[in-house]
């Protein structure tokens, strides 16, 4: 992707995970947002990608819940 795509989006991403109507929204929801930077985002990913098979497969089921 484009940096500049990349960065457009990071940005956008950040100042709605900084509304404060967005964030009582999901915390009303039971969904409380902590986020990250998206630098940090990549670096777990990656990390997450370059580790052990039963690991991944973990890692997918959580997100099936």
């Amino acid at each position: 992707m484009p940096e500049d795509q990349l960065t457009a989006l990071r940005e956008g991403m950040t100042c709605a995970l900084e509304n404060e109507e967005f964030t009582s929204q999901a915390e009303a929801a039971g969904r409380p947002v902590s986020p990250l930077p998206g630098e940090e985002i990549e670096e777990v990913v990656a990390t997450a990608m370059d580790s052990p098979e039963a690991f991944q497969q973990l890692v997918r089921e959580s997100f099936q819940q």
